[in-house]
């Protein structure tokens, strides 16, 4: 943090300066192309290692810096690499003469927060932290860079919260996707990541109660689990198109808890375009459950906005944060993830 306090400028972020300053042997990065240097970290214990990647600086893009944490085994815990509340690197960056700019969301206020100083321009999303206790912490941080002055308005973060293998990839932002060659490709999901939310949907709109949710209903749509583990069992989906994969965890009911989930897409691909899983739009979403006669409860932040919502029937609540969507653009989020509220 050091580095990042003391620069200057965009300048500041070349290979050569950031291979010096952070000791680190940045190399060519053949998945970005000419210009791009990226340095990946030996294990750190528990299966996490971390990465660092530079931008070059070739308009209408400003040189870039990207840090993050990435998991290898799929029930690593992130207590091993907390060691950066997110509240301690605002506090840190405003006193080091960095702005703050809050984003907004459809879903509401999403708490993505703008840190700038002179052309460097930080974003730190709710995608960016990872839950240890009550303590949040940074998992990656990267900056936004456009020439163009930014809005506080993010898109094309992917939500992850701390459900197995959301870490496994880089948080990927539009305006890393928009630098790489070719051009991008039409907007449209793919039918395997459709099929994957059918199923997910179908099930959710089937449950009377949570008693229905077991292993035979998950079975039934998603095949076997990959894994089981202390009752947990996991599934866990092949290629849906552009790097992207998906996990099921399904929670077995105990005396504290309802039985549940938790859905998430997955990328290691920092730069990947989340269209090929954008297929089921928050509203859509939203709209059918009131269909089938859920029941909408909204999450106030405390200092205003909507930080989730979740739709109730019976006993089944399924929970929509601001982490759980991803803005593609001005007009539609994209539901990355999903789970229940278990707890009896």
């Amino acid at each position: 943090m050091t580095f990042l306090y003391g620069a200057k400028s965009t300048a500041d972020f070349s290979a050569t300066n950031v291979s010096q300053k952070l000791g680190v042997d940045l190399q060519p990065d053949a998945e970005r192309g000419v210009g791009w240097f990226v340095y990946r970290s030996p294990d750190l214990g528990d299966g996490w290692t971390y990465g660092v990647r530079v931008a070059p600086g070739q308009p209408p893009f400003k040189p870039g810096f990207h840090f993050w944490f990435e998991k290898h085994q799929t029930l690593s815990e992130p207590a091993r690499i907390c060691a950066l509340p997110s509240d301690l690197l605002e506090a840190d960056l405003v006193k080091h003469g960095f702005a703050q700019a809050n984003a907004w969301s459809e879903l509401g206020w999403s708490h993505d927060l703008i840190l700038s100083r002179g052309d460097i321009v930080f974003s730190l999303a709710r995608a960016d932290e990872a839950g240890v206790g009550i303590v949040r912490c940074v998992v990656s941080l990267q900056t936004t860079d456009s020439l163009a002055r930014p809005t506080v308005s993010r898109t094309g973060r992917r939500a992850t919260d701390d459900f197995p293998g959301r870490w496994s990839s880089e948080a990927p932002s539009l305006t890393s996707a928009a630098r790489q060659q070719p051009p991008a490709r039409p907007q449209t999901p793919s039918p395997a990541a459709a099929d994957v939310l059918r199923k997910l949907v179908d099930i959710v709109t089937r449950l009377a109660s949570t008693r229905q949710l077991t292993p035979g209903v998950i079975n039934e749509h998603f095949g076997q689990p990959t894994r089981t583990m202390s009752g947990a069992s996991l599934y866990q989906g092949g290629e849906l198109g552009d790097g992207w994969t998906y996990s099921l965890r399904y929670n077995p009911p105990s005396a504290e808890f309802k039985p549940g989930f938790e859905f998430g897409f997955h990328n290691r691909d920092a730069a990947a375009d989340p269209a090929s899983v954008c297929a089921l739009k928050y509203r859509a979403f939203r709209q059918t459950l009131l269909i089938y006669g859920f029941r909408e409860e909204l999450g106030p932040f405390e200092n205003g906005g909507l930080s989730s919502a979740s739709f109730v029937s019976g006993d089944v609540a399924i929970v929509v944060s601001t982490r759980d969507v991803m803005r593609i653009n001005q007009a539609d989020q994209c539901i990355m993830s999903l789970r229940t509220s278990d707890r009896r």
